[in-house]
């Protein structure tokens, strides 16, 4: 009797524990099913919704924790072998904005990006022919001669020297100072190449004041000073650019020059400088004034010396390789417990490759 009583307890047991099983799975699959049009809804609205872009702000700070990363990095592991770590593009150009809102050149000039450390910029040789001619009469014909200019892209390297314990507590704020330290002193020798450069000294290029290719105006003979400069002087200057070009043209000059031009009035006895208006630049005979710290000041003033560019500046070129590297060493300023840290950028310059675009003023020889 007790064995045929267990074997139905036991047969109770196992229909119990069947069924518990089946809800079980019933239920799971159910649960299964519900996720399943959860995720199923989720990549609907994802596939509706655009997400918020990175903020400028985020892109900033996070550009900021690069650099302060690498410099630190560098700092305590070494330079790798190519002599610096890259800057990566997207965090290149926060560097190059920097530049661009200091500088003077680089916001109007021409930038080229190339992946080559030499680039053939064309110039015009001859123009395009044009004649009248009779029905059925042949045409005569000529090409557009060009020219080539070639520009090789030389290493700038900017260099800074930091106490270590500014660089071991340094933050994002810090990173910023670094950034903004390099950014503007870039900008400063960018400027100062492609307005003053001289190859005959050892300058990698040629600037506006002594490339070849800019046209050239002389005082009258006997003005040997920045100071003997008139205001006929000026426009002359502009004449000398070719019409195409004057309505896109402006004056660049030292702050301490235009302060001597400023003073300078026509025939009629109006001042030829004009302050800037509300929505309007400052103007010299009614074209815009640029200034230029790199420019030559009065303390430069001597004969024969170019101290006032006009034209379009659209025609300098900054061939950019978009290469950009951060490095450190202790080793230079090691008894002072300093760290130098060097920011090398590779770009070339050319001024003026076409011909009457641009043009500059000097003092009389004698």
């Amino acid at each position: 009797m007790e064995n045929r009583a267990d074997r139905g307890l036991e047969k109770e047991a196992l229909e119990i524990l069947k069924e518990i099983k089946e809800k079980t799975i019933s239920r799971v699959d159910e649960v299964e099913k519900k996720i399943d049009n959860v995720e199923k809804a989720l990549a609907e609205i994802k596939s509706k919704v655009k997400l918020a872009p990175e903020s400028s702000k985020e892109k900033k700070e996070n550009f900021l924790k690069w650099f302060i990363d690498v410099v630190n990095k560098a700092h305590t592991e070494g330079t790798d072998n190519q002599g610096g770590y890259l800057v990566p593009e997207e965090h290149r150009y926060d560097i190059i904005r920097v530049i661009e809102q200091s500088g003077v050149i680089r916001p109007r000039a021409t930038v080229i990006p190339v992946n080559t450390d030499t680039i053939n910029l064309k110039t015009l040789a001859s123009g395009v022919s044009v004649s009248w001619t009779n029905e059925a009469a042949s045409i005569s014909e000529q090409s557009a001669t060009f020219g080539n200019v070639a520009v090789s892209v030389k290493k700038m390297a900017a260099i800074a020297k930091f106490s270590v314990e500014l660089l071991e507590d340094a933050n994002v704020d810090v990173a910023k100072f670094l950034v903004t330290l390099f950014g503007e002193a870039i900008a400063r020798e960018e400027d100062r190449v492609a307005l003053k450069g001289n190859t005959g000294g050892t300058d990698p290029f040629d600037g506006l004041l002594y490339a070849s290719n800019v046209a050239e105006l002389s005082l009258q003979s006997g003005n040997t000073s920045f100071s003997d400069v008139t205001a006929d002087d000026l426009l002359d200057l502009a004449m000398k650019v070719k019409t195409t070009e004057r309505s896109r043209g402006v004056y660049v000059m030292n702050p301490e020059v235009l302060n001597v031009i400023k003073k300078l009035k026509d025939s009629n006895g109006n001042y030829i400088y004009q302050n800037p208006g509300a929505n309007a630049p400052a103007t010299i005979w009614g074209y815009p004034v640029v200034e230029a710290d790199q420019m030559p000041s009065l303390s430069d003033d001597a004969a024969d010396t170019a101290f006032i560019a006009f034209g379009n500046l659209k025609h300098i070129y900054i061939i950019d390789r978009k290469k950009m590297t951060v490095a450190t060493s202790t080793e230079a300023a090691f008894t002072t417990d300093e760290v130098v840290v060097k920011v090398t950028q590779r770009e070339g310059i050319s001024v003026a490759p076409v011909s009457n675009v641009l043009a500059r003023l000097k003092t009389a020889a004698s």
